[in-house]
């Protein structure tokens, strides 16, 4: 186990749209506000679409991490995460877990890591105590 004191910074409130690129927008919002790291502690809402990590073939080794993208349409999701810098590319790197429930299946639901996703409706999430970056 390791542990670090965190400085208590700023707290936002961030709304996104009909349309728009969830980790596009995020991402923005980020560089805007100059947030190099934070958490998500809960998002809700609609997507048009979503793209989670998983597969439908063998894994052929579970001790990997498995990258392949599986994609689902007309959904709603419940979902948190943090966010750090990446050095090597110079942005944020977001690191979302969601759950969706797919409208079109009886609410069949699905639990992975967002690859990335397009919203439907309005909605927001909350980034509490995000640490300025120094």
């Amino acid at each position: 186990m390791s542990a670090t004191p965190l400085t208590i910074g700023r707290n936002f409130g961030v709304a996104l749209d009909d349309g728009d690129d969830f980790l596009q927008q995020l991402g923005a919002f980020c560089a805007e506000y100059a947030i190099r790291s934070t958490y998500i502690p809960l998002f809700l809402g609609g997507f048009h679409s979503v793209q989670l990590v998983g597969t439908c073939d063998p894994i052929d080794d579970p001790s990997v991490p498995v990258w392949a993208a599986t994609e689902y349409t007309t959904l709603e999701a419940l979902g948190s995460g943090t966010i750090a810098w990446d050095e090597e590319s110079d942005t944020v790197a977001p690191h979302i877990h969601i759950a969706v429930g797919l409208k079109g299946q009886a609410t069949d639901g699905k639990t992975s890591h967002l690859l990335g996703g397009v919203c439907s409706s309005s909605r927001s999430c909350s980034l509490p105590n995000s640490p300025i970056r120094s």
